[in-house]
């Protein structure tokens, strides 16, 4: 059903074919099961297929974001070491600076602005992002390691 949800395949027909060998029933086995579907559950299945693809998507932009900050991190361990940088850097606060950043420039710049980078060679690309990170205010990305919790209060009965 996703398949021809998302036009992979032209018909129901179309994607059970291509997936003969997973499904190993017969097509008329499949038509009769979705001609006695409900056209509220044909939308369901069809709706829920569209949430999961949503979902893979979610997904893959979260580990784009994850090694964007990843990249970051490794070059301020470069450039300041892996000691103080895992003791006293927060992820979450240069996590946020970075969506705020790129926010920011998206707004400002224009697209033939960025054209430099597709230009620059890995070496280029990872000698600027260790100029960059030496120059880095540790101060505003400082972690705020929270006291021991407080012992639950005693209720009196």
């Amino acid at each position: 059903m996703a398949e021809v949800v998302f036009k992979r395949q032209p018909s129901v027909h179309a994607a059970r074919q291509a997936r003969e060998v997973m499904i190993g029933a017969p097509v008329t086995s499949l038509h009769n099961k979705l001609n006695g579907l409900e056209p509220a559950t044909t939308a369901g299945l069809a709706r829920f297929a569209a949430t999961e693809s949503a979902a893979l998507f979610g997904f893959a932009v979260a580990v784009v974001a994850f090694n964007v900050l990843a990249v970051a991190k490794a070059a301020l361990h470069r450039a300041r070491g892996i000691e103080l940088i895992e003791q006293a850097l927060s992820s979450h606060y240069l996590a946020n600076e970075i969506a705020d950043v790129t926010e920011a420039l998206i707004a400002v710049l224009d697209p033939e602005d960025w054209a430099v980078f597709q230009t620059l060679s890995v070496a280029a690309m990872a000698a600027w992002l260790l100029e960059l990170a030496g120059q880095v205010n540790l101060r505003r990305y400082r972690t705020h390691p929270r006291g021991p919790k407080k012992p639950p209060a005693q209720t009196h009965a």
